[in-house]
């Protein structure tokens, strides 16, 4: 009797070590908000989900799609667990200035450095066109496509024409049109001829515009020096480079400055601190096969991914980079 008591003691000290330990978890699933499926932010979401998942099964996470503009918004009204993010959009919804209307005070950061998002304008090599300022001053008509509205794609085209004194009615006006469609249609427009540009603001090189020039010739238009300072000082861009040779061979003919912003995770605060830490442990740990994904994640910095996340960090991703000295 007192054996089998002893046993029953130690199986009870066992299992209690165990669980106190953290090496039983509870399974838990989360949603985390990407952009459009044929975009690099679903590719890039799906393949930090698969690291995760491999790392830790109890963890589930479903990639689904979403915007860069709405996903903040998202996030901070608890309608999803985590979304993919860009900084300068993710610091105004947090503190609710525009192009959002309201404060998003539930915002946290997550990890920073999935590539950085490039604003790329790109046409056939038949419109003759070099540089943007090209369009603009010989009146273009060109047949654009862009991503839906209410996301950074089409927010930062506005942003673009602003800065020309022109919006969508005026290349209405110069003959040409505007269609908002997902990544996978743009494919469709240009191949079919009912487009002769797009806008992405992507990682280069853009899957989709890699797909588009199977079937035509493209070109990257040249943006002036003065548009990407004005992007960087009233909208918060950083300043990017679209290097040579990206869609290959002379595909932009030289490196090429672009706007840009830096792909991050954001996190709701009412996810688990223990959930979010064990998630930045696992990406920051693997970070050579985060590098590995895709061309733009190629110089992902664990040291770096805890600065500028736009909001206040969540506390799970705070203690992990504290613990391995990342942060003070």
């Amino acid at each position: 009797m007192k054996k089998y008591t002893l046993i029953g003691l130690l199986v009870t000290s066992l299992l209690l070590t165990i669980i106190f330990s953290g090496y039983v978890a509870e399974n838990i699933t989360l949603r985390v908000a990407a952009g459009g499926l044929e975009g690099q932010w679903f590719a890039t979401s799906a393949a930090l989900v698969e690291i995760v998942s491999k790392a830790d099964p109890t963890i589930k996470i479903d990639v689904v799609p979403g915007a860069g503009l709405s996903n903040p918004a998202r996030v901070g009204a608890g309608e999803i667990e985590m979304a993919m993010s860009f900084p300068p959009f993710t610091n105004s919804a947090f503190n609710g200035n525009p192009p959002f209307e309201n404060a998003f005070p539930d915002i946290r950061g997550g990890i920073k450095g999935f590539g950085p998002s490039l604003l790329q304008f790109a046409v056939t090599v038949e419109t003759g066109l070099e540089t943007l300022d090209d369009l603009i001053n010989q009146k273009f008509p060109i047949n654009l496509v862009v991503e839906r509205k209410g996301t950074t794609d089409e927010y930062s085209l506005t942003k673009i024409l602003e800065f020309y004194g022109i919006d969508y009615s005026t290349i209405e006006k110069w003959g040409g049109s505007v269609k908002f469609v997902g990544y996978g249609d743009q494919v469709i427009f240009i191949k079919d001829k009912h487009a002769n540009g797009v806008f992405q603001n992507i990682a280069a090189p853009s899957p989709t515009i890699i797909e588009m020039a199977t079937s035509r010739d493209m070109k990257i238009l040249k943006l002036s020096d003065e548009l990407v300072k004005y992007m960087n000082e009233k909208y918060s861009y950083s300043i990017g480079v679209i290097p040579k040779g990206s869609y290959g061979g002379t595909i932009p003919q030289e490196d090429l400055k672009s706007p840009a912003s830096i792909g991050s995770w954001i996190i709701n605060k009412n996810v688990p601190e223990d959930v979010i830490y064990r998630i930045t442990k696992i990406i920051c740990e693997n970070a050579e096969k985060v590098r590995k994904i895709h061309p733009s994640t190629a110089d992902f910095d664990p040291t770096q991914a805890g600065f500028d996340l736009g909001a206040p960090l969540h506390p799970g991703a705070e203690k992990y980079y504290k613990e391995v000295g990342y942060l003070k």
